[in-house]
């Protein structure tokens, strides 16, 4: 093998795999090593439910990409046959270390023993700081990614079902886990005074969307699995005629995963690609799938906001 390699094992939710992914390559470029992807996790809650990540993107797409258009002399390796698994699975960065919550990676990375070694498994670096310049290489590779056909595929029926040309796409971040990302950050355990803010700030923006005339695309989980906000959000949709991909799962065809399994990530991707064609996007401004669509569409000169979610729930708590 000429080139020494990072392994990264993108987990957790949809975006922040896709931002292991982008890190991985930023890295890769920094230290002049080649890439490998460790699988996919299908759904948030659960980190042995994963999937090969040709399964997930285009790696020659995505390949093409850093090296034509970026001009990275970097190679994203779509297996390691000359390596045994078992190998790379037992590869650790250092014991016990939570890389996905490290800030200052160079100080790791810089260590002799971890420049020396051939294949290092840096895991899921997604809390890093990067350099302005990395920041924005980090960014334009993320827009880049292409997912695998089946999901485009997927999102194409959808956008051909409900008609979808010139629309509106919300991101509705609602979910249990949603409320409780806020309650920890706030240290306030009060569950209906955060939940209520959530509903009225995005039953106002609903509102105020009427008055677009734009079919209004909805990212969601309510109403796929279990979730406090389900009822709220089946009334909203049915008061503003809006429009997901709920009504459709029977339609929606991914290949390789098990039966029965929760894929809330993978249902995610086609929510994403259908944002990513989206005229105007609303989201949330905490989320790393709103801000990761916001910054999509700001690249292509498309109408953008963020909700203040975070602000409103900390002066509101706060006062």
């Amino acid at each position: 093998m000429n080139k020494k390699i990072y392994i990264l094992e993108p987990r957790s939710g949809l975006c922040n795999q896709l931002s292991c992914i982008s890190i991985g390559i930023v890295l890769g470029h920094i230290y002049n090593r080649d890439i490998y992807f460790n699988k996919f996790q299908i759904d948030y809650k659960n980190e042995n439910n994963l999937i090969e990540i040709d399964k997930i993107i285009n790696i020659k797409h995505l390949n093409k990409f850093i090296k034509e258009d970026l001009k990275l002399k970097i190679n994203i390796h779509e297996n390691l046959n000359d390596i045994d698994i078992k190998q790379i699975e037992n590869i650790k960065l250092i014991k016990d270390l939570k890389i996905n919550e490290i800030r200052d990676i160079d100080m790791i990375l810089k260590l002799e023993e971890n420049m020396n070694t051939n294949i290092l498994n840096i895991k899921n670096p997604i809390s890093i700081h990067l350099k302005d310049e990395d920041y924005l290489l980090n960014e334009k590779i993320k827009s880049n990614i292409k997912f695998h056909h089946q999901f485009i595929e997927n999102a194409k029926k959808i956008r051909n079902y409900f008609k979808l040309n010139h629309y509106c796409c919300v991101h509705i971040r609602m979910e249990d886990d949603a409320i409780q990302f806020m309650m920890s950050l706030l240290k306030n355990n009060d569950f209906t005074k955060i939940n209520d803010i959530y509903r009225n700030i995005y039953l106002n923006e609903i509102k105020r969307l009427e008055s677009l005339n734009m079919n209004i695309y909805i990212c969601t989980s309510l109403g796929i699995y279990e979730n406090y906000n389900n009822v709220f959000y089946q009334i909203l949709k049915k008061e503003y005629n809006l429009i997901d991909k709920n009504d459709l799962l029977n339609l929606i065809e991914i290949n390789g995963v098990t039966k029965g399994l929760k894929k809330r990530e993978l249902y995610g991707i086609i929510d994403y690609i259908i944002a990513q064609d989206s005229s105007y996007f609303i989201g949330c401004d905490w989320s790393s799938f709103s801000i990761t669509l916001k910054y999509n569409h700001m690249i292509k000169n498309k109408q953008n906001k963020l909700l203040s979610i975070w602000d409103l729930c900390k002066k509101t708590i706060n006062d």
